[in-house]
């Protein structure tokens, strides 16, 4: 059964369209505390990078894009980590445009 189907027999199983809407609200802010709570991990974690490297975020994600930095993988795992807060934030986003 589809995500769509899912929704439908759910959606159709109140009486009233506006109950429906609070349990869609409130699944919005659960995953939205869930993604906050990833999003302050991810900032923990790049200012640990930046502390050690001594070098913001931004600088280190342009340095490392352009070569300049090398392949050691502690590079990796900080690119990376710039990568997922970006899309976590685009999510963020999306969920707090619904209204």
């Amino acid at each position: 059964m589809s995500v769509q189907e899912k929704l439908e027999i759910l959606k159709n199983s109140f009486q009233d369209s506006s109950e429906f809407d609070l349990v869609l609200d409130k699944l919005f802010d659960i995953v939205l505390s869930s993604y906050y709570d990833k999003l302050k991990n991810y900032d923990r974690d790049l200012k640990n990078f930046e502390n050690e490297y001594q070098m913001t975020s931004e600088n280190f994600y342009r340095r490392f894009e352009s070569g300049v930095l090398g392949d050691d993988m502690d590079f990796f795992e900080w690119a990376s980590l710039i990568e997922m807060q970006k899309n976590l934030r685009e999510k963020i986003s999306q969920l707090e445009s619904v209204d």
